[in-house]
């Protein structure tokens, strides 16, 4: 048999392919624990400090500004990220809320370049490193990364040869698990996890919250930029099916499409990251039905999928 798969075994593989890839889910249906109906949720102030509150037992004055899928950048030809939920308090403190459904195995690394960002963006207004204000990040979790059985893992930096010692450089790394046994003693906590996991509000906090979730289903303009993602994710996905087709065949193995899936997922990101970091929108949308243009945008911005 030949190990080489040609372009109709793949075309014939294509179901399971957009099986994997996850059909778009109704608008209408999304629930709170899902990536971009939650972002939507946290742009009411009160919610938002409300849940940070919530999981870091901390009172919050106020929140300074709030940033919606923020697109951070260390300079300008790097990897950008787009965090789900960006915030500042009055003192500077700065707090990354991720929503995760998909355990995809690398948000140990991602929470360390995630803080890397957060510093470089805090030192635009802080040079000296003394005043560098603490930053948070926080994973919340449809299931147990660690599998320890814990709803909540709360990650310093300590010394090896003394765990009592603290190295104190103000990050913070937080993962809740909602698919974890419940805490027991942190009712209001567990009550938001269990609504995470579950979709049933069971206090005041969590029926507020569901009620924000209706609000945000009626919402015509968020549903339309839902669906302008969706095509998005829809156009990473072709790109990476025909890179999957050519790896494939170069190396003579199945596992091309997978491999080209990730890439064109990547460059595809990359490449809307920059646009609407610049404000672009329009192009934005034309590189998700334009290939031409999508082309000359990779060009001008010297992005490739090695890079």
């Amino acid at each position: 048999m030949n190990d080489v798969m040609a372009k109709s075994d793949y075309e014939n593989n294509e179901s399971a392919s957009l099986e994997a890839f996850g059909k778009p889910e109704a608008y209408e249906k999304l629930r709170l624990s899902n990536n971009f109906l939650f972002s939507k949720v946290m742009l009411d102030e009160e919610l938002c400090k409300e849940t940070i509150e919530t999981i870091l037992k901390v009172p919050i004055e106020r929140i300074a500004y709030l940033v919606h899928e923020a697109t951070l950048d260390a300079v300008s030809d790097s990897r950008s990220v787009r965090l789900d939920v960006y915030v500042k308090d009055g003192k500077g403190t700065s707090f990354d809320l991720e929503m995760q459904v998909i355990n995809k195995d690398d948000l140990r690394k991602r929470s360390r370049y995630y803080h890397s960002l957060i510093t470089i963006d805090q030192l635009e207004k802080s040079i000296d490193y003394s005043k560098l204000p603490d930053s948070y990040v926080i994973f919340i979790c449809n299931f147990d990364l660690f599998k320890e059985n814990k709803r909540i893992y709360w990650f310093e930096n300590t010394c090896l040869e003394n765990q009592d010692l603290t190295l104190r450089d103000g990050t913070h790394t937080i993962f809740l698990a909602a698919s974890a046994p419940r805490l027991g003693n942190d009712t209001k906590l567990d009550g938001f996890l269990d609504y995470l996991h579950s979709n049933k509000p069971s206090d005041d906090f969590t029926k507020r919250l569901e009620a924000a979730v209706i609000e945000a289903h009626h919402n015509q303009r968020w549903k339309k930029e839902y669906m302008f993602l969706e095509d998005i994710k829809r156009e990473q996905y072709e790109l990476g099916k025909e890179q999957g087709i050519s790896i494939g065949k170069e190396k003579g193995r199945a596992e091309g499409l997978e491999e080209g899936l990730e890439k064109g997922f990547a460059l595809m990101s990359r490449l809307i990251d920059k646009l609407l970091s610049l404000g672009r929108i329009d192009d934005a949308a034309r590189v998700t039905t334009d290939a031409t243009y999508r082309d000359a945008l990779l060009k001008e911005f010297h992005l490739t999928l090695n890079t």
